[in-house]
Parts: C-alpha cells; sequence; structure tokens
C-alpha cells in the first residue's frame, strides 16, 4: 500500500525495477521461439536442458499427431494425448510429471509448485498452467486451443515464451 511514508521507497523500487528489467524477452532478434511459427522447428528449438517445457492440451472433436510430431515430443520427453486432456513437464529430454484425463493436479519441478489444470466443459477448450509459486502475480499461460508450450529458461529464471499449437487449424502458432 502506497503511503505518505513510503512512497518514496516504493518509486525508487519502481525506478529499479524499470531500469534492470530485461526487455529482450519482447526481442525477436534475442529471443529465437518468439518469431517461430512451425512447431517442428520450434520443438526443436526447446529441446535444450536449458529449458524446462510445461505444456498441456485439450481438444475438442478428433485430432492425431502426425507420427513425424510425435516423434519430436518424444525427444523432449513426451507422449502426448490429443483426446482426453494431457499435460506435462519435461527437460532435457526427461519427463518430470505427465497425465492424461481431466488434471487439476499441483506437482513440484525444480523446487516450485506448479498447478496443472486442463478441463473441457460445454465443448469449450480450456487449458491452464498456471505457475503461482514461481510468479507472485499469478499468471496465468496457455489458455488457447491446441498444445499449449510454456517455456522456462533456467538460466534467466523466467518464462521465455508461451505459445499454443492447433492441431485443428495445421498446427498454427498462436501467443
Amino acid at each position: 500500500m502506497l503511503t505518505r511514508e513510503n512512497y518514496i521507497t516504493e518509486f525508487l523500487k519502481l525506478k529499479n525495477l524499470v531500469r534492470t528489467f530485461d526487455y529482450s524477452i519482447f526481442d525477436f532478434n534475442k529471443n529465437p521461439l518468439l518469431s517461430e511459427t512451425s512447431i517442428y522447428e520450434y520443438l526443436s528449438k526447446i529441446n535444450n536442458s536449458r529449458y524446462y517445457v510445461f505444456a498441456a492440451s485439450r481438444i475438442v472433436g478428433n485430432a492425431e499427431i502426425p507420427e513425424v510430431l510425435q516423434k519430436a515430443f518424444n525427444e523432449l520427453g513426451f507422449s502426448p494425448s490429443l483426446s482426453g486432456g494431457w499435460a506435462g513437464i519435461a527437460s532435457n529430454g526427461e519427463t518430470i510429471f505427465q497425465a492424461t484425463g481431466d488434471i487439476d493436479e499441483t506437482v513440484t519441478a525444480f523446487g516450485e509448485k506448479i498447478r496443472f489444470v486442463s478441463i473441457v466443459k460445454e465443448e469449450t477448450p480450456f487449458v491452464e498452467i498456471s505457475m503461482e509459486d514461481v510468479l507472485p502475480e499469478n499468471i496465468v499461460y496457455s489458455n488457447l486451443p491446441g498444445i499449449n508450450l510454456v517455456v522456462y529458461d533456467k538460466e534467466l529464471k523466467r518464462v521465455v515464451d508461451n505459445v499454443a499449437f492447433d492441431p485443428q487449424n495445421g498446427f498454427a502458432a498462436a501467443r
């Protein structure tokens, strides 16, 4: 709460935050993930020990993953299912967590609690990855139809991308 007594201190904190914030997260030249629209190229780029990959999908209707795409997911440490809901966490080709069906589960990864929710209500896809203990603002990621991916950079200690690929739209990328 801002008061007459603390406004200078709070202003200095805000000034420092603005001054030290790494704006490269929004720079397509410095963050190659942001410009990638091909799911195949994207999965290749995030298959890196530097990243934790959080994934969730929920699709109304039938959709299949082509064999070459399934192989790319397997190399990341995932075995996704597009029907019935699916969520997982992987890094460096290793599965940390993976589940199918309606999911509302809190798991621990890299010492932090991650909440996964994947539910379909009234034929509407709903997917949520909430990193509530990592980000105090309780930011919710990945509420788009399709395969939702949130990429967490271990070195930068922050989310560097959030994208969804919709198989019912030719795996088109949406941010």
